[in-house]
């Protein structure tokens, strides 16, 4: 969830359309609530008429990423932390991987967002995760003593306040860039995947050139 920054994790053989719309609409709306948007990457599986029309007649938006620019995914980190637990966990015995989801995913639910200070169980759902430490800690905060709404307005605030924060830094480093005529340029790679040659875009180099800028 892009505001709360709730993960759920789902196990399955096949990652087709099928597939993704059974997770959806039989475990997750039913457990987490029916977004208003779903963003995704342009894999088959979400760049097609049963999944969009399905999602449309649920009053659900598919929002899709620039093709080629993944960074624009905002579930990319949360997906880098799953595989970083993922070879933690499971290096030596792959086949059993299924049985560790779960437990990543509430250890990422029950750990503080580093920008909005709360967990994303307390700021989706107003529940407040006990620690085995509570008991031994009478002064320590209580957050079911915190109004659910409170928090949401505060995670809204920190959420903007982080996003001026950090534009503001980009913009500072930001070069405009002017090419002339005569220049030689470097433009990047879009070949793609080719299985019956036998080749990968992983293994493509990132840019080709150099180009000579012409009138």
């Amino acid at each position: 969830d892009n505001f709360s920054k709730l993960t759920k994790l789902y196990a399955t053989q096949r990652a087709n359309t099928k597939t993704v719309l059974d997770k959806i609409f039989n475990h997750y709306i039913p457990t987490v609530g029916k977004p208003q948007k779903i963003l995704s990457d342009n894999a088959t599986q979400f760049r097609n008429k049963q999944y969009i029309s399905k999602l449309t007649q649920n009053n659900i938006q598919p929002v899709f990423i620039p093709i080629r620019h993944p960074q624009m995914n905002i579930s990319e980190r949360y997906i880098q932390n799953v595989k970083k637990a993922m070879r933690i966990l499971c290096h030596n015995h792959q086949q059993n991987w299924n049985k560790y989801l779960q437990w990543i995913e509430d250890c990422l639910n029950e750990v503080p967002n580093e920008t909005t200070k709360l967990t994303p169980n307390e700021l989706h759902f107003g529940k407040h995760d006990h620690r085995f430490w509570d008991k031994f800690l009478p002064n320590f905060k209580n957050n079911d003593s915190v109004n659910h709404q409170e928090s949401v307005t505060l995670a809204r605030l920190r959420i903007q306040t982080k996003r001026e924060k950090t534009a503001l830094k980009l913009n500072k480093k930001r070069k405009t860039i002017t090419f002339e005529v005569g220049d030689e340029v470097l433009i990047m790679n879009n070949k793609i995947s080719k299985a019956t040659d036998k080749v990968t875009k992983k293994l493509f180099e990132l840019y080709i050139g150099p180009y000579l800028i012409k009138e």
